[in-house]
């Protein structure tokens, strides 16, 4: 009979630590803002699918380069956190010859240069990332995007410190710059 109820409470207990508490993707940024911390095995979900108005592949062309950003959705361990997050991945190219200068496709979600994240801001309707291409070269900054129309999201892009133009290798005179500093808006592309 002991052991009956010694395993009972055992299996009581154990469920209490493995409790998972949601914190609704809306209402993480209040909580940052406070310093308020996460409490362990919390989940920053997505439940009201805001993160779906921006998955896709968007496009924006300028001074012949074409910016191609495709943005998925992830669930992703932080600590003791999860949370779904928002990925973007980009290439950057020649409009007329399709050659790559960048491409971050093929990097490992863990890479610094894979922008990601979930600040979601409620009162803009939009996410905040970290941006990092080349901390070394001055590629560093903030990138915030918000939806325009179902087919339309603006994009800005703002470098921090010393704004360096982003160069792919700084020891070539290659200067590739993502629009930086100014609004762009990107279109959604169907396939």
């Amino acid at each position: 009979m002991k052991k009956i109820v010694f395993i009972g409470l055992l299996i009581l207990f154990s469920q209490k630590d493995i409790a998972q508490t949601i914190i609704p993707l809306e209402q993480y940024k209040t909580i940052w803002e406070a310093n308020q911390g996460l409490p362990d095995n919390s989940y920053v979900k997505d439940l009201n699918n805001i993160m779906g108005r921006f998955l896709g592949t968007w496009r924006y062309n300028a001074n012949g380069l074409a910016y191609i950003f495709i943005i998925t959705k992830e669930t992703h361990t932080f600590f003791n956190v999860k949370a779904d997050q928002l990925v973007i991945n980009y290439t950057i190219g020649n409009i007329s010859t399709g050659q790559l200068f960048v491409d971050t496709r093929k990097l490992s979600v863990t890479d610094e240069k894979i922008t990601k994240g979930f600040m979601y801001y409620p009162e803009k309707d939009g996410f905040l990332f970290d941006y990092v291409y080349n901390e070394g070269c001055g590629q560093i900054g903030q990138l915030f995007i918000r939806q325009e129309a179902p087919t339309y999201i603006y994009l800005n892009l703002t470098l921090i410190g010393d704004t360096k133009p982003i160069i792919i290798d700084c020891g070539t005179d290659l200067n590739l710059t993502p629009p930086h500093n100014n609004r762009i808006t990107l279109e959604k592309q169907t396939f």
